[in-house]
């Protein structure tokens, strides 16, 4: 979200892909402006490759671009790619001699032929699949007709304001605007002579400062009163296609090491044919970023005629209470997906005054701040929602000192993340036995509560197998006052148990990033490298993945969902709530 049996193997399940330096030829113009420009366009080119290179299919898009242009190829259409070689297939068209007019250039991507973009009863369009899809089945590759980096907007007056990506990335739109980027949005969500919500409808927070929203609307007014010849009409319309189609791009979001490492590849983009995508709390297809390029494949099998739908919202929220996931949409439609009919009319307990425990970016600040030994103290007293939430004060003014009492709830996107905080300060204290059985908390979590395969669980696998094979070499020590988190090593030896987690987590990246060894290797390089674990013990992992792929490579297919759960060998109480504090009816951790 915005801040996805013929008898021969499946043609759009690319599992032999791996990077390339023949991708380096694609994309040297980039839908962006800039000096981070270039660095995506190389990081990105090599998946256009792979990608390219490792499927087959055809277009199906209703009323869309068509692979003939020249600017979008069929999966079954790319030719290879020789190593070096600059005759790229997926390179821009001509764009003409004007390199910043823009006029040519067109949708960049490469598509599975069991996919059709078409109406979507009560929806507008969706994307469909035209004949039953395995999990891991690769639907989309693409790049974003325009898209804007989040350290270009970052030093803005009104960079803090909700709105800021969007508004951010709807002015680098009003800058590049030609008359074929109007043609390729024109069936965008709006379309012409419907109604969407004005910029006067944004639910804002009250205390964001008036200053800087008036400076965020005059800075999107003035990029947009240089378009020539374009009525307001239009210009609301087109304004409003960003807010509601844009999606953002996060190059290893699931890793650990993202923050501080690949934060800076981390933007918001306007796309062609991935802006098709309809959300569902139930999503059958997930998504991965490298640069500004994202690849869509699918979590589950999909049967014919099955809409293929993302999550336009955190995976962590999709186990929150269906209000709660309402809210966090904020968008012009209420979500009619078959979880929340299901959900519709229930009751929520804990009345108006319950109080939410909020983990945002000052929280995690403070918690960075204490020594290892007290993190995990503040960590732990939050999971019981004894954290106060920011909101407490603002609860007792308008409730006139009718206070809420007791334990805050935690949402389980909050718990995972102080889970997460906590098994990395007790990788700092050398207790690498405890976080090992929070790595596997973190995962329980995950197989229990989130869409099928979901991308942190190859996260959480990684870690466990780093903290066993340190368990192994005599570098942990447990604390007896937490006998609650006594790791059992199930399969004997420490070894044997790390080899079992490199296991699960090559096999959900194949799945989630249709990947193979070569691929885990290179995104994975970083989070090995600076995990708090002895260098043996680093080196013992890497040898474990190329024993794994070396009989991961007979395998045709990945492993199903059930399967990839069982490995784990989950005990019932190792495996959290959706949430945790005063229950509430509305539950969804189904």
């Amino acid at each position: 979200g915005k801040r996805s049996g013929s008898g021969r193997a499946e043609p759009a399940t690319p599992h032999a892909m791996a990077p390339s330096l023949a991708g380096l030829a694609f994309a040297l113009r980039p839908p962006m402006r800039g000096r981070f420009a270039l660095l995506l366009a190389l990081v990105a080119g090599a998946v256009l490759f792979v990608a390219a290179s490792a499927s087959e299919g055809q277009c199906g898009v209703e009323g869309g671009p068509r692979c003939s242009d020249g600017k979008g190829t069929a999966l079954s259409e790319a030719p290879a790619v020789a190593e070096g070689s600059a005759d790229a297939p997926l390179a821009p068209a001509s764009a003409g001699e004007g390199e910043g007019e823009g006029e040519g250039l067109g949708p960049l991507f490469v598509i599975s032929s069991k996919t059709k973009l078409k109406d979507a009863e009560g929806k507008g369009r969706g994307w469909f699949a035209e004949a039953p899809l395995p999990a891991g089945a690769l639907l989309l590759v693409e790049r974003p007709l325009v898209a804007v980096l989040d350290a270009q907007w970052r030093d803005k007056a009104w960079a803090d304001c909700d709105s800021a990506d969007t508004t951010a990335l709807g002015i680098e739109l009003a800058l590049v605007l030609t008359p074929s980027l109007r043609a390729l949005v024109a069936r965008h969500h709006p379309v012409e002579g419907a109604d969407f919500p004005s910029d006067d409808e944004d639910d804002e927070s009250d205390e964001e400062d008036t200053a800087k929203r008036e400076a965020m609307a005059d800075a999107q007014d003035l990029a947009w009163s240089l378009v020539d010849g374009l009525a307001a009409a239009d210009s609301a319309r087109l304004q409003a296609v960003v807010k509601l189609n844009s999606l953002g791009f996060y190059t290893h979001s699931e890793q650990l090491c993202h923050s501080g490492h690949f934060t800076p590849l981390t933007g918001s983009g306007l796309y062609a044919l991935a802006s098709g995508f309809n959300h569902s709390c139930e999503p059958s297809v997930s998504r991965f970023s490298i640069g500004d390029l994202t690849a869509f494949v699918t979590n589950r099998p999909v049967k014919a005629g099955h809409e293929l739908c993302i999550s336009y919202i955190e995976t962590e929220l999709l186990c929150a209470p269906r209000s709660l996931r309402s809210q966090s949409l904020n968008r012009d439609f209420t979500c009619s997906c078959t979880k929340c009919v299901a959900q519709q009319g229930q009751l929520e307990g804990g009345g108006s005054g319950r109080r939410f425990l909020n983990v945002d970016a000052t929280v995690q600040a403070e918690l960075a701040l204490l020594q290892p030994v007290e993190r995990v103290q503040a960590v732990d007293a939050a999971l019981r929602g004894e954290m106060a939430s920011d909101d407490d004060s603002e609860e007792d003014e308008e409730e006139e000192g009718a206070k809420s009492s007791g334990p805050a709830i935690v949402l389980g996107k909050d718990a995972q993340e102080l889970r997460a905080v906590k098994a990395l300060a007790l990788m700092q204290m050398g207790r690498r036995d405890d976080a090992l059985a929070v790595w596997r908390q973190l995962a329980g979590f995950a197989a229990r509560h989130l869409p099928p395969f979901d991308e942190a669980l190859a996260v959480y696998a990684t870690q466990a197998a780093l903290c066993a094979l340190s368990i192994q070499s005599g570098g942990s020590s447990s604390s007896s006052s937490s006998p609650k988190l006594a790791p059992k090593l199930l399969l004997g030896t420490a070894e044997s148990e790390a080899a079992r987690y490199v296991n699960c987590a090559m096999d959900a990246h194949r799945v989630i990033c249709g990947c193979d060894a070569k691929m885990f290797r290179w995104r994975y390089a970083k989070e090995v490298e600076i995990a708090e674990v002895p260098d043996d013990a680093k080196h013992a992992f890497w040898k474990l993945v190329d024993k794994v792929a070396a009989t991961a490579a007979s395998k045709t297919a990945p492993a199903a969902w059930a399967d990839a759960v069982e490995a784990w060998e989950f005990r019932e109480e190792e495996i959290p709530e959706a949430m945790t504090g005063p229950p509430m009816s509305d539950s969804s951790s189904a």
